[in-house]
């Protein structure tokens, strides 16, 4: 019998006869009927029947029941009865390719233009979101298929887009990509942009499970967690150099798909091999279960967890099952974990893999329970914290006497608390990304008030970086200034002359003020603040471009 994949409903009685999902072979689900849970697997059955993966339109050759059926057999889903898009190729060539958070018509625009198959969530009823697929863009309205609802329903509000790419790998697609991805890193540089993601997109454009490719054979540390990710990687990288490890990273800190497909892709030699057998890759935790699979991690770093990106995350407790589950999906891995970190901990307490505790007491890292002295330049707990975390890589690797020295040359990651001089006169820039980071600032910062002038920076017009601080009370910022700078947008100055003086300005009012003190300045700043107060300074030459760093 005939069937148009477009009509195609999660609610159809011939997909709710009998569980789809059996709470025999499932137990921990929460769901077991199509009609409660199937929105996600109709969306890709329907993709395999748009993309011609499967051509036959006949309902009994394939439909959303047999595409479950296959991923069941392939090991696709999980023992909660959660389909995980990361494992996909294992029942049909298609790849789970990346998430993008911040949706935009543009944006969906362009990745459909691009040959990507996009899946879009929308605020859910039984789970976190329900999902559609995107169909087309006519006259700049978006066309779905709905499976709960059939074709033609619109929806205000998207959440994300998850895009997906058939798989048509050979060897002459491999080599082409990696030469595209080479190729772009070097026309970026050349016109003075970072060139850290953008090489991995037009990858996985032509092979997008290149990763796993990549990674074959590679020992691979992940750091995942809320913050401290760019800063513990960066210490783990200059431990393996001191040790005399030859290793891959993503020191510049793009740390989703496509720029960790960069970093491996720029390591490749003419017959595209990678001489290295080590790396430690910066992960986004909303990541972490897509790269866990392609990268099969030996060990897993995990900072700390926080409530942040709500707007991309969701709750704390939904970033807490994200991290947990993408730690599942590595498989057999050593994991080392801030046991002063609640949330860290509740995660870690759920997982049956072997585990290295690290934690800090007055200012002193500790791994298992043994005080483990760094000579690290900056004595602020929080990067403290960073340092116990590499020694605890150490300790799982049996080398922590011999990397632990290598701390105290380890230069400041980008944006983290990293000076420089402008005629003279040091600038500190400090990535403030969520109120535990600010209150740690401002603790570190105190004692030395008065020292220094005080400068927000930020570069989003959106505030999105800066959600955290409305509601918030900022009576603290009187302990490290009298007044700030702010250059910023009228909607964060506003809230934050509720709580101190205030002086508006912008970039070249900025760079006077700096030059024309006679005592440091400190940058407190978003991370497309920071971005942008580096390129500002780079552009006069005080300073590299961060991917040069």
């Amino acid at each position: 019998m005939k069937s148009d994949y477009r009509t195609w409903s999660m609610l159809d009685s011939r997909l709710n006869q009998e569980e789809a999902w059996p709470a025999k072979d499932f137990p921990k689900a929460k769901f077991h009927y199509f009609k409660d849970s199937g929105c996600f697997a109709t969306c890709l059955a329907i993709f395999i029947r748009k993309s011609g993966i499967v051509s036959s339109d006949d309902w009994d050759d394939f439909n959303p029941w047999i595409f479950v059926e296959r991923c069941k057999a392939c090991g696709v889903y999980d023992e909660y009865a959660d389909l995980c898009p990361e494992r996909l190729y294992k029942a049909y060539p298609l790849s789970y390719c990346d998430d993008i958070y911040d949706y935009s018509l543009e944006k969906l625009k362009k990745v459909l233009d691009d040959g990507f198959f996009c899946l879009l969530a929308v605020p859910g009823h039984n789970a976190a979101y329900h999902y559609v697929v995107a169909d087309r863009i006519e006259n700049n309205e978006v066309k779905i298929i709905d499976p709960l609802q059939g074709s033609g329903r619109q929806y205000s509000e998207f959440c994300f887009i998850a895009l997906f790419k058939p798989i048509s790998n050979s060897k002459e697609n491999f080599s082409e990509s990696l030469k595209i991805a080479k190729s772009t890193v070097d026309e970026c540089h050349r016109n003075g942009t970072s060139g850290t993601a953008l090489p991995g997109y037009k990858v996985m454009k032509k092979f997008p499970d290149m990763l796993s490719y990549l990674t074959k054979g590679i020992e691979t540390t992940l750091v995942i967690g809320t913050i401290g990710k760019t800063t513990t990687t960066r210490m783990i990288s200059d431990m393996m150099s001191f040790a005399g490890i030859p290793h891959i990273t993503n020191r510049a800190g793009a740390n989703t798909l496509s720029g960790i497909i960069t970093a491996f892709a720029q390591k490749t030699d003419e017959s595209c091999c990678i001489k290295e057998k080590n790396a430690v890759i910066e992960c986004d935790e909303g990541r972490i279960s897509l790269i866990a699979e392609y990268t099969k991690p030996s060990y897993i770093v995990l900072t700390n967890i926080f409530y942040d990106d709500y707007w991309r995350l969701g709750s704390l407790e939904n970033i807490m099952n994200l991290i947990r589950t993408g730690i599942r999906r590595a498989g057999n891995v050593v994991l080392c974990v801030n046991e002063d970190s609640k949330e860290a901990m509740i995660v870690a307490d759920s997982l049956d893999c072997k585990k290295v505790f690290y934690s800090l007491k007055n200012g002193i890292p500790f791994v298992d329970g043994v005080e483990c002295p760094v000579k690290y330049p900056i004595k602020a707990d929080y990067y403290l914290y960073d340092a116990a975390a590499a020694c605890a890589w150490a300790k799982a690797h049996n080398l922590l006497d011999t990397c632990v020295p290598a701390l105290e040359f380890t230069k400041p990651a980008f944006g983290r608390m990293e000076s420089f001089l402008v005629d003279g006169i040091q600038v500190t820039i400090e990535t403030t990304k969520n109120k535990f980071c600010f209150d740690q600032v401002v603790n570190y910062l105190k004692p030395q008030k008065g020292s220094f002038n005080t400068i927000i920076w930020k570069d989003n017009s959106e505030d999105i970086d800066w959600d955290w601080i409305f509601g918030e009370n900022l009576d603290n910022f009187i302990d490290i200034a009298d007044e700030l700078y702010v250059c910023s947008s009228d909607k964060v100055a506003d809230y934050i002359e509720q709580f101190i003086k205030i002086h508006r300005i912008d970039e070249e009012e900025a760079y006077r003020i700096i030059k024309s003190s006679s005592q440091r300045t400190v940058i407190l700043a978003d991370y497309y603040g920071m971005l942008k107060a580096r390129s500002f300074f780079a552009k006069k030459h005080y300073i590299s471009e961060f991917w040069e760093n």
